[in-house]
This record gives C-alpha cells, sequence and structure tokens, in this order.
C-alpha cells in the first residue's frame, strides 16, 4: 500500500535538498503550485500522474524517493546515538531532546 505521509515528507525534503521552491517543482512538474503547497502539508493525495510527474522531475524511482527521509533520519539518529556513552544524565536528557525533535518531521 501507497504511503502518502512518507510521500508528502520525502517530497518536501527531495525538493529542499535541491534548492527548488514549490514554484519551481510545480512548474518543472506541470501541476499547479496550490496542489503542491496541498501535498506537502497533507491536505491532499497526490493522483498517480502527479507522482509520476514528481519522480521525473526528480529523476529517481519510486523506492528512491520513498527511502530518502528514512536513510537520512536513521543516519541522523545513529550518529547521535553513536555519541551516548559519552554524554552524563544531562547531556542524554538533551540527546533525547534531539531525537523527538528529528522524529517529529515538519513540513514548511
Amino acid at each position: 500500500m501507497f504511503n502518502y505521509d512518507t510521500f508528502r515528507v520525502n517530497l518536501a525534503l527531495h525538493r529542499k535538498a535541491r534548492g527548488m521552491s514549490q514554484e519551481e517543482l510545480a512548474d518543472k512538474a506541470d501541476i499547479s503550485e496550490k496542489n503542491l503547497s496541498r501535498i506537502e502539508l497533507g491536505k491532499q493525495e497526490p493522483n498517480l500522474q502527479t507522482i509520476v510527474s514528481i519522480l521525473n522531475v526528480f529523476q529517481l524511482t519510486t523506492s528512491e524517493f520513498m527511502e530518502y527521509g528514512v536513510d537520512a533520519k536513521n543516519a541522523r539518529i545513529k550518529n547521535i546515538i553513536s555519541y551516548l556513552p559519552n554524554f552524563s544524565v544531562k547531556g542524554l536528557k538533551f540527546i533525547l531532546t534531539l531525537a523527538k525533535r528529528i522524529n517529529r518531521t515538519e513540513v514548511t
């Protein structure tokens, strides 16, 4: 089953990683900027044509596109975990706060 929430989060991550505005991506994917914004905010699910257009702009397969955010998030968390043995209790609480923020990926 297609995970629209993962799609919308990764859409924003891919777009921002390439330094693209919503307007630029919408133009290249031949969709309206309003629809793109609504997709990123989770207010609208993209249809198949829109998904294919976006994947073509990024020149990615569905698997590559969908795994992007998960891999990036896991890499950040693994990096944080590697430092845990060196921290005090106060430091560990701070690290936990950071990990929670990373896990709450917000799209604007």
